[in-house]
């Protein structure tokens, strides 16, 4: 099966360069291999221990070197040239069903910090660049590595904050000034000591994506001064004879948007968009029937409501006893405007 990529970072090529945003200021990389230093002999790539060898996660810093291949790989252990002999930097792809899964083949690549320019104070994640060779320079063109559900593969920052097995990694950042202090304090501070943070569905922003599955309800982690676990464990479902099921099946990315229609102007009203399907849509029964119309990539998920014509499922989050409200409102606040 072939695995999904996300769209690369915006290259300039009439300049010769590509430009990121990392932490809190921009790095320019110029595309010179010969401004990377020479290829590393095949040996230096491992360290005494057999780990995996490389030497920065800044994105303009990238030589040869820091080339890794993690195809069919299970959990793997990273080091630095300073790693320390207590510290570790864990690396695994996917837990299914309690068993880890390997990293998916073509999985080459370079190890990277990403951070948007937007960015909430605990945002960040470590990601790989899958790239055609190990010449940094095709790290623009590359794509960053994404997990069956069609989310990206990353290592978010409040995971390296709170998780042991990953301390070497903060480590480095904190070396390369890629976060603060102040940082890692903060994402300490809200998650305490919480066991599981999954990425995929740990919101900081409202447009971020999430994976959504048609014959499930939504449960998702918001971060902003403290966490907000809530779900939506009905908004795919329909009672028929008597009991709960699901109209549709498949899964999908989405995400939610405030409202530009007419009617809710002046008002902080939520919809939810499908932004990509990642798992075929179809009918889940005999009769495609229930409050829901079947859900179509690049639109607003439609149900109805009071009559025959859909219309976009929506949430006032001002004007609702929901417990989504809170987080909702969080995510509302600390999005760009």
């Amino acid at each position: 099966m072939r695995v999904p990529f996300a769209f690369p970072l915006k290259e300039f090529p009439s300049l010769n360069r590509a430009t990121y945003w990392v932490s809190t200021r921009a790095y320019t990389a110029h595309n010179n291999p010969a401004s990377r230093g020479p290829r590393k002999p095949p040996l230096e790539h491992s360290s005494p221990h057999g780990y995996m060898m490389i030497y920065t996660l800044n994105p303009a810093l990238l030589q040869f070197r820091d080339h890794l291949d993690l195809s069919r790989r299970q959990p793997t252990t990273i080091q630095f040239p300073t790693s320390q002999s207590d510290t570790l930097a864990l690396l695994c792809y996917e837990r299914h069903q309690r068993l880890d899964l390997p990293f998916p083949d073509r999985s080459s690549g370079f190890l990277y910090y990403h951070r948007d320019r937007h960015a909430a104070p605990c945002e960040g994640s470590i990601r790989l660049r899958v790239t055609s060779d190990d010449d940094p320079s095709s790290f623009s063109d590359g794509q960053d590595l994404h997990l069956l559900s069609g989310c990206p593969w990353q290592i978010i920052l409040p995971q390296v904050a709170c998780r042991r097995n990953l301390s070497r990694f903060r480590d480095q950042l904190l070396e390369e000034s890629l976060v603060t202090e102040q940082q890692i304090a903060q994402c300490r501070r809200v998650f305490g000591d919480r066991k599981r943070i999954l990425p995929e569905t740990t919101l900081f922003r409202l447009a971020q994506e999430f994976p959504v599955s048609f014959t499930s309800g939504i449960y998702l982690t918001v971060v902003g001064e403290e966490t907000h676990s809530f779900s939506f464990q009905e908004i795919f479902g329909v009672i028929y004879h008597g009991k709960r099921t699901f109209p549709w099946a498949g899964s999908a990315l989405a995400r939610f948007e405030p409202s530009a229609r007419p009617e809710h102007l002046g008002r902080r009203v939520v919809h939810l968009r499908i932004t990509k399907i990642v798992t075929p849509v179809s009918c889940n029964f005999e009769a495609s029937i229930g409050r829901m119309m079947k859900p179509a990539e690049g639109e607003l998920l439609n149900v109805f409501r009071h009559g025959p014509n859909p219309e976009p499922w929506a949430i006032d989050i001002d004007n609702t006893r929901s417990p989504a409200a809170p987080a909702l409102r969080v995510l509302w606040e600390t999005s760009p405007k």
